[in-house]
């Protein structure tokens, strides 16, 4: 990682609607969002419950 910081990276300039257009014809990005979104919502209704458990 300290190796890795040092050499920094280049910043990509990209307009929103090209990273739109770039992510949607990227099936595995939009796949792996998708199940990103989705374990985060569902481990977001788990806590609410676990919450309400409690009070």
């Amino acid at each position: 990682p300290v190796e890795s910081a040092k050499r920094g990276a280049d910043a990509i300039p990209m307009a929103e609607a090209t990273f739109r257009k770039m992510h949607a014809d990227d099936r595995m990005a939009t796949e792996k969002l998708d199940e990103g979104i989705e374990g985060f919502s569902k481990a977001l209704v788990e806590l609410e419950e676990l919450l309400k458990s409690r009070l």
